[in-house]
């Protein structure tokens, strides 16, 4: 899936710092998990006055550039930080929305970085859909 530059702590943490601070701008941040090469994010788009053709792209795009640009700064390194594709879906019901997030959060159990996905440091989920999965 490519390199493990987010195992750095200051790297992943600059990619979480990142995916909250759009929270409430771009998107209603569901859940994320940041794991040591790959990142699964969960949320829902808001409305905006702009007119964009694929919204979803174009906070990727961003968020990736952001992201690479202070990670190479961190890692004191050039090239390419992200892989080019990015994989989104459309979530249709609460039924899809729960395995996926789910999903999302069981990422570093599934891995052996972790027992419970509570002690991952590099996960979050929205208050309202936590309890479901603690």
């Amino acid at each position: 899936m490519g390199p493990f530059w987010l195992r750095k702590k200051a790297v992943a943490q600059l990619v979480c710092n990142a995916i909250e601070y759009r929270d409430s701008k771009k998107y209603d941040l569901y859940a994320y998990c940041i794991m040591p090469n790959h990142v699964h994010l969960v949320f829902k788009l808001l409305k905006t006055e702009d007119e964009i053709d694929n919204p979803v792209t174009e906070i990727l795009r961003s968020l990736k550039r952001f992201t690479a640009r202070e990670a190479k700064k961190a890692l004191g390194r050039e090239g390419q930080f992200w892989q080019h594709e990015s994989f989104d879906r459309v979530i249709r019901d609460k039924g899809e929305l729960e395995s996926t997030i789910r999903y999302v959060l069981q990422n570093p159990v599934k891995a052996n970085l972790v027992d419970t996905w509570t002690d991952w440091p590099y996960s979050f989920c929205k208050s309202e859909f936590k309890s479901d999965f603690v």
